[in-house]
């Protein structure tokens, strides 16, 4: 039973990897990518940011990692700071195809949320992106 538990979480966190962009409340775009390797990344392009761990205001960090516990309603997301250790700890839920949600609690170490709110500056509804891939006739 256990076995099947961990190979349907690692089928469902598989549905997370990707770009997925939002737009944050200074109407910039974010893309956060959720990678293969559990690596994962924030980008602001145009503040120049390639990864963020807030941690008395904004650092960089370009060592972030995730987990995503999918046994729970919403799942639980945990993205890990590889140069301090510290965790952010979020719910995360796909509202269709194409948009995920995430609730991120920005105190390092801090509480997990247990809801969900779109006007709270902690909220993040991403469109999954498409980047077109050139192929070579071989």
């Amino acid at each position: 039973m256990i076995g099947l538990l961990f190979q349907c979480n690692q089928a469902i966190s598989q549905l997370y990897i990707g770009k997925w962009e939002h737009i944050n409340n200074e109407n910039e775009k974010v893309i956060i990518e959720f990678m293969n390797n559990s690596e994962y990344k924030i980008s602001i392009p145009k503040r120049n940011i390639v990864a963020i761990e807030r941690q008395d205001g904004l650092k960089i960090d370009t060592n972030l990692k995730y987990t995503i516990d999918s046994s729970t309603k919403p799942a639980k997301i945990d993205i890990v700071s590889g140069s301090s250790g510290k965790i952010l700890r979020g719910i995360i839920e796909f509202i269709d195809a194409g948009t995920i949600q995430m609730q991120i609690n920005p105190i390092p170490n801090g509480e997990r949320p247990q809801k969900f709110i779109p006007d709270s500056e902690n909220y993040i509804k991403g469109t999954r992106t498409f980047e077109s891939t050139k192929t070579e006739n071989i």
